[in-house]
């Protein structure tokens, strides 16, 4: 069997993770990735095919209609595709699956829907009744570094003096918002900025910092994550520090409206403008121990690291089903 990954710049991990939950699961199979403009992996077993950023919409479904195999049986569209898209791509494969974060079209041209959020149960989807629904964070991937957190549960401190800057691919720069923020304050505290592996950002983000040790840059290494009080997320990066059950903001509310909405009410994680916000709303969430300890207390069991292999199994029941 061979499986196509289309994963855009801002959810290469997610689409790496559940390549990781594929291969695991049926090792036999041949995986691909398509990307666009996003650095170059390198995995076992995982081919990588970049089709550079396309400019126009039509630019980009043309690249990646050339570069899907002509024997691809299943396609997972994580790049955000339109009707036309989704459209044009069932015709290069048995079986389409589109992850859909929030929900856009009128028309899914999908065998299966998968969204891995918190949310995700109060989306009514408007699909076909052969379109089978994975919604919710049992189906949350996280890669292979993070299996042996599986039994990790981080326990609120009393001082809140470790933040997590993780913003993922970060094509907003939220990070240098993040800094400055950060910044106008005199407390003392570490604050470690994630960046992805060969990020253009270091330089500006290093000259953004300065000479304040306060900061320090390094990789997005699970066990660095692991050791934050309180973590600056994204959506992209939000079901990782719920997995440790370390207390997030959410920077860019405005860009992942029901996520934001979701978690602020559920307790969860608290919105964040970065462009909007001061210091002083950040400094009492961290000098707050209670209200800390009860946002991790309701992070419990939510994300637990094996979505990946449900996605997976869930994929192949499907194909095995219809085909």
């Amino acid at each position: 069997m061979h499986i196509v990954f289309r994963a855009s710049s801002g959810h290469l991990s997610r689409s790496l993770a559940y390549a990781e939950g594929m291969r695991e699961t049926d090792p036999s199979s041949e995986i691909t990735i398509i990307t666009s403009g996003s650095p170059q992996f390198s995995l076992p077993g995982i081919r990588q095919i970049d089709i550079g950023t396309q400019n126009l919409p039509s630019w980009d479904l043309e690249y990646t209609e050339n570069a899907i195999p002509e024997e691809a049986d299943i396609i997972l569209l994580d790049n955000c595709p339109d009707e036309k898209f989704q459209k044009a791509i069932k015709n290069k494969t048995r079986m389409v699956v589109v992850v859909d974060d929030e929900p856009k079209y009128q028309q899914y041209s999908a065998d299966a829907i998968a969204n891995p959020n918190i949310h995700a149960h109060t989306i009514d989807y408007q699909a076909s009744k052969d379109t089978e629904l994975l919604l919710g964070t049992e189906f949350c991937p996280l890669g292979s570094a993070f299996d042996e957190f599986q039994d990790f549960a981080k326990e609120p401190q009393e001082r809140c003096r470790k933040i997590s800057i993780h913003l993922g691919q970060d094509r907003k720069n939220l990070s240098i918002q993040a800094i400055r923020l950060l910044k106008q304050s005199r407390e003392n505290f570490l604050a470690t900025v994630s960046l992805a592996k060969d990020s253009e950002k270091g330089e500006s983000v290093a000259k953004e910092i300065g000479l304040d040790e306060r900061f320090i840059v390094t990789d997005q290494d699970p066990r660095r994550l692991s050791c934050a009080d309180l973590a600056i997320a994204s959506a992209e990066t939000l079901h990782e520090f719920i997995f440790f059950r370390i207390p997030p903001v959410l920077a860019d509310p405005a860009g992942s409206p029901l996520l934001s909405d979701y978690s602020s009410r559920a307790g969860i994680s608290l919105p964040l403008d970065l462009g909007q916000a001061n210091f002083k709303g950040l400094h009492s969430l961290m000098e707050n121990h209670d209200e800390r300890k009860r946002m991790s207390g309701r992070m419990t069991d939510i994300v637990d690291g094996l979505g990946r292999f449900r996605f997976a199994e869930e994929l192949l029941r499907i194909y095995e089903d219809k085909f």
